[in-house]
């Protein structure tokens, strides 16, 4: 349809805004009311703000603009978490309270889009972006499907204009496209939902005596939730090469990092640069002492912790990256050689830390910490993966997949590529769409509740 209407500039507007109210109403058309009303405030909070000459009145409708977001958000996704939290610290001191929880379904995506919407009106106030003239066109940006529910958080400066370049039907563009999105589903069906089956059982059986079994969820996690994550933003930067949009880079081999402070400017890139622009360099950054410099690390990467969930685990989450970060300001930069003793060190600690990430409660993270470190019987874990997936060919396929994908990437390492569209090959395009389809369509999982590990935050 979108290129159908080649000379129809408004027309393929109304297609993208129409597709992103059906994809997101999709799954529950109620909380598209929500999306709208939101987008709504900040479309005239920037419209007020371009227009005023007087800076008080520019600052209170700034500061209205992100009260909203934050109210909505901590509405919906912390209200229940807080209450929660307060009961039971009253309960601690000898008191009562029974406070009301609204036991809210958690709309999807709202963290993802609520963020891009501030990031708008931030940087119209600041006088880095002109507010946007057509609120059909602000609606599409906050809209647009292929990034709409996870992300990339993208910036009104960089996807804005793409709405009003023309858009041409380019064939490289589209292969490049279509092989992005296969090898993102591929990341997502082939290993992160057979990986996830392992996981699971080891998570929710609620026996941490086998150490074996502990230490391979460890690792397993650390490859399932890059692959999910990174996987969805394959597919939504593949999806936008198909309508001539170029979405952001959300990961650049984060696994193969030397530190705390490169693993975050490879994962999850435009939540950790959000934070930076709109949350570290307003508090004094670095530029403060040295306790105050350490306090805003801390803070940063609370708030980023929290971000992702109301719970525990997720604060203890960011405040052990926090941690790593700032040991890391103690410590003198590694040369080359120690760099590559570093990335499998950085990948033991990161996979080690995403331990609280997955864990229910911090209880279960400590429990599963304390026994990694007891003998078992590894003939156990062997039985028990037999029992999922059925047969030793399965999971040694599985692990082939794995070892593939870590290659493979090591080679774009190699060559400081990020994805499999920079590469200069045609021939190696097109043979590795021919097998990413026939490998999704042999190995992959569809599963009804095989949802993106991100769709929750």
């Amino acid at each position: 349809m979108f290129w159908s209407f080649r000379s129809r500039f408004h027309i393929r507007q109304w297609i993208l805004l129409i597709s992103g109210f059906l994809f997101y109403g999709w799954w529950d058309w109620r909380f598209l009311g929500l999306l709208v009303f939101s987008a709504s405030i900040d479309f005239i909070a920037a419209k007020f703000i371009a227009k005023s000459k007087s800076s008080g009145k520019q600052r209170k409708m700034l500061w209205l603009s992100i009260s909203v977001n934050l109210l909505i958000l901590f509405v919906f996704k912390y209200y229940d978490f807080f209450a929660s939290s307060f009961q039971e610290g009253i309960a601690l001191l000898g008191f009562k309270s029974n406070p009301t929880l609204l036991k809210i379904v958690l709309p999807i995506g709202i963290s993802f889009y609520t963020f891009q919407a501030m990031s708008y009106v931030i940087d119209v106030y600041k006088k880095q972006v002109e507010p946007c003239k057509s609120y059909r066109d602000y609606i599409s940006y906050i809209c647009f499907f292929p990034q709409l529910v996870a992300g990339p958080i993208e910036r009104a400066s960089f996807l804005l204009p793409q709405f009003y370049a023309p858009k041409k039907m380019d064939v490289k563009k589209f292969e490049n496209g279509i092989a992005l999105l296969l090898f993102g589903l591929f990341k997502k069906v082939v290993i992160a939902d057979n990986i996830s089956l392992f996981v699971d059982w080891v998570y929710q059986s609620n026996d941490y005596s086998n150490t074996y079994a502990l230490w391979m969820a460890v690792f397993l996690f650390s490859i399932q939730i890059y692959t999910d994550f990174s996987g969805y933003c394959d597919i939504a930067k593949g999806l936008g090469l198909l309508f001539d949009f170029e979405i952001s880079y959300n990961f650049n081999l984060p696994y193969f990092s030397s530190s705390f402070k490169d693993f975050w400017s490879r994962w999850h890139i435009s939540l950790s640069t959000w934070f930076k622009d709109y949350v570290y360099i307003p508090i004094g950054g670095s530029r403060r002492t040295k306790f105050r410099s350490t306090l805003n690390i801390f803070i940063t990467f609370l708030l980023s912790g929290l971000w992702h969930g109301a719970n525990y685990t997720f604060l203890l989450w960011g405040a052990l990256h926090g941690l790593g970060r700032y040991i890391e300001t103690l410590v003198r930069t590694p040369n080359n050689r120690m760099k590559i003793l570093s990335i499998p060190i950085m990948f033991l600690l990161i996979s080690l830390l995403w331990v609280p990430f997955r864990s229910l409660n911090i209880s279960q993270a400590i429990m599963i910490w304390s026994n990694l470190w007891y003998q078992s019987d590894f003939n156990l874990v062997l039985e028990k993966a037999l029992s999922i997936y059925k047969s030793y060919s399965f999971i040694v396929a599985i692990a082939i997949m794995i070892i593939g994908t870590l290659i493979f990437e090591f080679m774009l390492y190699i060559r400081k590529k990020k994805s499999i569209i920079e590469l200069e090959s045609n021939f190696l395009k097109h043979v590795s769409i021919v097998i990413l389809l026939f490998l999704i369509f042999l190995m992959g999982r569809f599963d009804n509740n095989n949802s993106f590990i991100y769709f929750q935050f």
